[in-house]
């Protein structure tokens, strides 16, 4: 019995031989089983980010259509001051790279319409693209919500998620920061508190207590000056969520740009 044994294992192993030849499969190059329980718990993880990521997208909050935008639609040509609509691009484009393997916030300050939210758009579009999760809120909608859900329970629900994700999401994009509050007779007016408080508890999940500097990837597009800011929101809000002024902060400044409404 044991010879017969034997004899099918060796028979066995030939054809096993045979067939590895036959499909160019080099026996000895087969991954062990501890390289397949990696791939297998890699795959799992890889699956479960992905997962993520769609999560904290389907739960962005637009304005109105789903925003699109690369750097390659950038068209300085279009700009009066086409240099400094070129220069412009380029200290995004710079940003969204550096963006790649650290973590800082960046903010783009400037008039309506002169092209912040599609820069910021680019810039998502890139780091998307290096495998980032990326998630776009505008403030104004998300206040809409805040103000709804003591009235429709089903906005509750929305806000619950839209929170968890903001929380967490690699590259969260504030866009339109400070239209929420508007002004009166001229003054930037200070936000409600419902809405403070979100912001606050966002500002505070993505930022790193120990080093006081980001922990996730916070791009935001405003309207109003940092003074207008200041007034509108809590300072520790404005502390964790906005780059500090000076030489070196992550600050892109649309002063002398137009209408950039057709650089698409």
């Amino acid at each position: 019995m044991s010879e017969f044994k034997s004899l099918k294992q060796a028979f066995d192993q030939r054809k096993i031989v045979e067939l590895a030849k036959a499909k160019n499969v080099d026996l000895n190059s087969l991954p062990s089983k501890a390289d397949l329980e990696r791939r297998t718990i890699d795959y799992a993880h890889q699956k479960l980010r992905e997962e993520q990521a769609t999560f904290y997208y389907n739960n962005s909050v637009w304005a109105g259509d789903e925003l699109h935008f690369t750097f390659e639609q950038w068209n300085p040509s279009k700009q009066k001051d086409s240099q400094l609509a070129r220069e412009i691009g380029k200290q995004a484009f710079i940003y969204a790279e550096q963006l790649k393997i650290k973590q800082f916030n960046v903010i783009l300050l400037g008039d309506p319409r002169v092209g912040k939210t599609s820069l910021a758009m680019a810039m998502l579009d890139k780091l998307q693209k290096a495998d980032k999760s990326i998630m776009f809120v505008s403030t104004a909608e998300l206040a809409g919500l805040i103000s709804n859900q003591y009235d429709f329970p089903d906005v509750k629900a929305k806000l619950q998620r839209i929170e968890k994700s903001m929380k967490k999401v690699d590259v969260l994009l504030l866009d339109d920061f400070g239209t929420e509050g508007g002004q009166v007779e001229g003054k930037a007016r200070v936000v409600r508190k419902d809405m403070q408080d979100f912001m606050y508890r966002i500002a505070n999940a993505r930022c790193k207590f120990n080093s006081n500097t980001a922990g996730h990837i916070t791009i935001i597009t405003t309207n109003n000056n940092q003074q207008e800011i200041n007034t509108m929101y809590d300072g520790k809000i404005v502390s964790r969520l906005f780059p500090k002024p000076g030489k070196t902060s992550h600050r892109i400044t649309f002063n002398k740009m137009g209408d950039v409404r057709n650089v698409d």
